[in-house]
């Protein structure tokens, strides 16, 4: 971890710790990830797992999507401080889209359509559970780390989770229904 990201993290933890009574907000630790430059991936890497990421979680009527979230920020992090065999693991799973997206419509990923897109991603999650290709075992690692992303993001809490931080309680009533009142 670099030493200003540490910094923030316990600049953050330190105005929570000396603000109890407050509504706890994440907003200090939003990234700007509109300026971006990616760490782990190349330029290309990073459009083309954010392009995916937000086939997989897309905004709707309930709130934006990966995108928006900064979910290729939170993959792009990680993989930046993950151990060689998972960041190669990324790195086979982006080569076997490549490759598939090459043998099936002649192009590079981020040249083919959204159309195309969806269907590689269908394709790639077809055999989920009992995956066969390299191509479907790398579907669950991009999945569930796009999921955990956007969970965490401020946008996935709030926005579709409807979470809005820990609020201190003045006192605890307890339960209140009348069938738990019994003991």
């Amino acid at each position: 971890m670099e030493r200003r990201e540490l910094f923030k993290l316990l600049g953050a933890g330190l105005v929570v710790a000396c603000d109890g009574a407050a509504q706890y907000s994440n907003e200090t630790l939003a990234p700007d990830v509109s300026n971006y430059k990616p760490r782990f991936f190349s330029d290309q890497e990073f459009v083309t797992i954010d392009a995916l990421t937000e086939i997989i979680i897309p905004a709707d009527g309930q709130s934006p999507g990966a995108h928006a979230a900064g979910v290729g920020f939170y993959i792009d992090t990680v993989l930046h401080y993950a151990d060689a065999q998972e960041q190669q693991a990324w790195r086979n799973g982006l080569a076997s889209i490549e490759a598939t997206v090459q043998s099936k419509f002649g192009k590079a990923f981020l040249s083919s359509s959204p159309t195309e897109q969806d269907q590689l991603v269908a394709v790639m999650a077809r055999n989920e559970r009992a995956p066969a290709t390299d191509l479907e075992r790398f579907f669950p690692i991009l999945k569930t780390l796009t999921l955990e992303a956007f969970a965490l993001s401020k946008i996935g809490m709030t926005q579709y989770l409807g979470y809005y931080g820990n609020i201190a309680q003045q006192e605890f009533p307890g339960c209140t229904h009348p069938e738990h009142q019994t003991i």
